[in-house]
């Protein structure tokens, strides 16, 4: 339903947002102050990019397993969605592994 599709996009972004910010702060304040504006430019560019491809391949996995599914229509293309954000989830859980055992390491740059 359009409802669920709703909901979950939300949760999604609201993640996504709580997770950017800090992570992109935290990123920016290891360079030295010289490098903060170059920093800030590679960031912006490269997060435009993974977009631009993340969406490409997320369309391409949704339209494809939609096409699978031995649904048709617009059910076809709801269980595509589904699948989808089933594997956007799980690579998220995959991330959250990650970082929660990552080594932590204290900067050594001063501002």
């Amino acid at each position: 339903s359009a409802l669920y599709v709703i909901v979950t996009f939300s949760i999604l972004m609201l993640g996504n947002s709580m997770i950017m910010t800090p992570m992109t702060t935290q990123a920016l304040n290891a360079l030295p102050v010289s490098l903060i504006a170059h920093g800030t430019a590679m960031n912006n560019t490269i997060r435009q990019i993974s977009a631009a491809i993340g969406t490409g391949i997320l369309v391409t996995l949704m339209t494809g397993f939609g096409l699978l599914s031995p649904l048709h229509g617009a059910a076809g293309l709801i269980h595509g969605l589904d699948i989808t954000f089933y594997i956007v989830a799980f690579v998220a859980l995959i991330g959250a592994f990650i970082a929660l055992f990552s080594e932590k390491r204290q900067s050594n740059t001063t501002h």
